[in-house]
Order: C-alpha cells, then structure tokens, then sequence
C-alpha cells in the first residue's frame, strides 16, 4: 500500500487498504467475541463460599476466603480452598479432577496419619471437587495457588505447548508461498526491464501487483471465519 500510494497510484493504493482494513476487523470483532463468551463463562463459574463472619453465616465470592475461616458445604457446592473438616455429616466428595478416582469419597474429620496420599486424606476437602452428598464444615487451610489445585495449574502452566498440525502447515505454506512469489516477482522484474527494455517505474510497478495478486489476503479472514464457525 505504502509503495502504491509513492508511486501515485491511489485506486490500488485504496483496494490494498480496504483488504488489510476488512480484515483487521474480522479478526477483531470475532475475538471480541470470543472474550465476551468467556466472560460471561468466568461470570457463571465464579465460585461463591458460606462462611461464618462476625457470628453469622454470609455468602462471600471465594477469591475473598483467607485461611482460618469457617466454610460450610453441601451436597452440590464446588469446594471454594482446601479445608480441613471439622464437622462432616453424610459428606462425599467427587475427587476425580484431583485424583482421577470416579466414585465419590466418604469423608470424615478423625485425623489421618502423616504423608497420607492426597486420596488418603479423608479429613480434607480440596479445593475444586464437587459435593456428591452431605453437607460439611471446615477450616480455610490454603486459598488460590497455594491449594491443590493450584499446584496443578501451576505445574501445567510450565508445560510447553506444542503449534496445532494446522498452524505448523500454514506456516509451511506461508513461507514457500512467500519465496515462490519473491522468486516469480524478481524474475518478472528483471525479464522485463533488462531483457524487454521497459521503463523501470512501470516493471516496478507491475512487479508490485504481480506480487500483491498472488498474495491470498483473504486467507487470514477466510482461517478467522471458518475457525470461529467451526467452533
């Protein structure tokens, strides 16, 4: 666009732009998107705690949990942090994000012995399990990344993630493509300006639209639009 517009040529000047532009918008409002749906997500799982404050229950989000409150639980909570059980009645957790275990576990508040696995520690609710059953009282013990779970966030955090088939082949492609059309382009130029005489202004120019044709600048909307409809 930017060499176009030197040479004076507005009209492709205006086209070149208008692509970048439609595209760049595509791109923009379908992220857009995508971050207001996980918002809303964020919003609709944002975990929600019964604790005792000033002698009387109140519900508080469980960002604000510290340890050493009281938080009481029941059949269908999200666990809030990692408790330590005071009172459990009836109360099963399902531990399977924790300890891939798909049966539900009894739990209880009698101590268990030192260095316990983390399966093994049936006076414990952990943060992030679901409560099959029961209800049940316990102590904050940890909050956030000191959970856990959030041992586990972390350590997935440091994992390498590797480029999706699709995007390592695009990349392929793109740089193949780019070197074809350098190639084609710089042969174009230079057939037409030293073998056929032409003025070099105008090979430069024709070299400039060979160049911007055979670049697919509708590959990068085209990839938006399917991926988002795909999803």
């Amino acid at each position: 666009a930017i060499v176009t517009a030197l040479l004076g040529h507005w009209l492709d000047t205006a086209v070149i732009l208008s692509v970048l532009v439609i595209n760049a918008l595509i791109g923009f409002v379908q992220e857009g998107r995508a971050e207001q749906a996980l918002a809303a997500i964020r919003k609709m799982l944002s975990l929600q705690a019964v604790v005792m404050r000033d002698g009387r229950k109140v519900a508080v989000a469980a960002e604000e949990l510290v340890p050493g409150d009281l938080v009481f639980i029941q059949s269908g909570d999200k666990v809030p942090a990692d408790l330590r059980l005071s009172h459990a009645k009836n109360l099963k957790l399902q531990e399977a994000i924790l300890t891939g275990e798909s049966l539900p576990v009894d739990k209880q508040v009698a101590a268990v012995p030192e260095g316990a696995e983390l399966g093994d520690r049936f006076s414990m609710a952990y943060s992030g399990t679901l409560v099959s059953s029961g209800q049940g009282t316990g102590v904050v013990v940890a909050t956030g990344a000191a959970t856990q779970i959030g041992r586990i966030s972390a350590l997935l955090a440091e994992v390498q993630y590797l480029t999706t088939p699709l995007l390592a082949q695009l990349s392929v492609f793109g740089r193949w493509l780019t070197l074809g059309i350098a190639l084609l382009a710089g042969a174009t130029f230079v057939f037409g300006a030293f073998v056929q005489a032409y003025p070099l202004s105008e090979m430069f120019l024709a070299t400039v639209g060979l160049a911007v044709a055979a670049i697919p600048e509708g590959l990068p909307a085209i990839m938006t639009i399917t991926l988002a409809v795909g999803v």
